[in-house]
């Protein structure tokens, strides 16, 4: 049983501030829980009532702004835990069965004074709700994950009641969010709640309230990052929220990393080299749980970090957008491309190769050598003070991603390409790299290959043209 006690709250003209009196508490009531189905308001049973004398309606005027009654539900602490609006109009009052001096009082719902709607009550999921906060605030994650929607909407209330806030580390902090049951808009944000707040937290029931929560009135410091696992629930179960919610985070700062469960070893390196080549060539790029969508001049590159979504990104390309699979069955992958209407482009291929024991041929004479280290790596190879052969190499802690590996028509032939590989590569290890990802173009293959590169994969490639549908 619970317990439960009836209040009086009233504002006045010169304070918004609720003033609150308890008329009386009881041991438990029945018929709280609505069905919305139903549309209405059954009898409220008050069970163990201390004084009834006390639940009767007040005098109209005699508080000049607003008022009106709430029953209030009390953990074992006595903690206020939920608040229903309930109207004092008294069918019955009889002796309780619980004890000498207490009253069963017997409830109906207004439709005079501020009437109270079917709405305003907890649906009837909520009562399993009720029942895990009736010992206090949870202290375990994921206990919200069993209950439907509805129940998930009456736990996030009981957050809000509760307002454990957020408190970030002075440097901002790193947070986990178990994205397993993250299947609907009111689980999203519960399973954020608890990455930042912890188990029972509140940071916002819907959109509006996350936001304000992450405008910083909250504690919230800037630059803390959020490790979202299993991110693809909530991106194919609520995919257009999800994206609003992951731009908002982005656009206030916070560094967000998304895991997927099922991203696979394949996806993984593509994952890899498509964050090398964005920063090698100076783009930027967005992470998604199945794929990187990197901005390209006029267009967006889909690189997919999960194959079995592509018939699904299909549907997200836009006029001139252009979608990229590693994948070991290129030919299924290009049928199903071709089957949508999009353009094919030339295949490539993913290699990798250990860099420590990277070939490094010294350059033919005649030529000058200029190497620029740091994040992205740079080699020009000059003869007569003319660039001969070039190629850039971005460093992504042990990962290193050559890009843009030229030699001019006159000077080919000469082992300048593998120059360059090497000088880049030696430099890269410098700089904390081990391991080293490519997509090679067929003029590229022989380079590599005598470099040794493996092959990993085939890369599929094609784009939306302009008009397409």
């Amino acid at each position: 049983m619970f317990r439960y006690e009836i209040v009086h709250w009233y504002e006045t003209e010169d304070s918004y501030d609720a003033v609150t009196e308890v008329l009386t508490r009881a041991v438990d009531v029945d018929g709280l829980f609505s069905d919305p189905l139903l549309r209405g308001c059954p009898p409220v049973t008050l069970i163990g009532v201390e004084n009834p004398a006390r639940v009767q309606p007040l005098e109209r005027g005699k508080h000049p702004y607003a008022c009106g009654e709430r029953l209030h539900a009390l953990d074992r602490h006595g903690r206020v835990m939920a608040k229903v609006p309930i109207a004092l109009d008294v069918v019955s009052v009889a002796p309780s069965a619980l004890g000498d001096g207490l009253f069963d009082v017997v409830l109906a719902q207004s439709p005079s004074r501020n009437p109270v709607r079917w709405r305003d009550r907890p649906a009837p999921s909520a009562r399993a709700v009720w029942d895990l906060w009736r010992e206090g605030v949870p202290a375990e994650r994921n206990l919200w994950g069993p209950f439907d929607e509805e129940g998930r909407e009456a736990w996030g209330h009981l957050t809000f009641l509760a307002r454990k806030e957020f408190e970030a580390d002075e440097v901002g902090g790193v947070y986990e969010l178990d994205g397993r049951h993250a299947t609907d808009v009111p689980g999203l944000h519960l399973a954020m709640s608890e990455a930042l707040v912890g188990p029972g937290g509140y940071f916002g029931r819907e959109f509006n309230a996350f936001k304000d929560c992450l405008g910083g009135g909250w504690g919230v410091k800037p630059g803390f990052t959020l490790v979202w696992h299993d991110a693809q629930v909530a991106h194919e179960a609520i995919p257009d929220y999800f994206q609003d919610v992951l731009k908002l985070l982005r656009q206030r700062g916070v560094a967000v990393e998304l895991k997927s469960s099922r991203r696979t070893a394949l996806g993984e390196l593509a994952a890899r080299w498509a964050a090398g080549w964005a920063k090698a060539a100076g783009l930027s790029a967005e992470s998604f749980p199945d794929s990187l969508q990197v901005s390209v001049d006029q267009h967006v590159e889909h690189v997919l970090t999960d194959e079995g979504q592509a018939a699904w990104h299909l549907t997200q390309l836009r006029d001139g957008d252009w979608i990229t699979v590693a994948t070991t069955a290129p030919d299924e992958v290009t049928a199903l491309f071709t089957g949508a209407g999009l353009e094919m482009r030339l295949r490539e291929t993913l290699m990798r190769r250990a860099l420590a024991d990277h070939p490094a041929p010294e350059p033919p004479e005649g030529f000058e050598v200029r190497v620029t280290p740091g994040d992205v790596i740079e080699v020009v190879l000059s003869a007569d003070g003319a660039e001969a052969a070039s190629g850039l190499m971005a460093v992504i802690g042990e990962d290193a991603v050559p890009h843009r590996i030229r030699t001019s028509p006159e000077h080919r032939r000469h082992g300048l390409g593998s120059v360059v590989m090497g000088l880049l590569a030696r430099e890269a290890v410098k700089a904390g790299a081990e391991d080293g990802l490519l997509f090679a173009t067929g003029d590229g293959l022989h380079l590599y290959r005598k470099l040794g590169w493996t092959t990993v994969s085939d890369v599929v490639i094609a784009s939306r043209t302009k008009g397409e549908a």
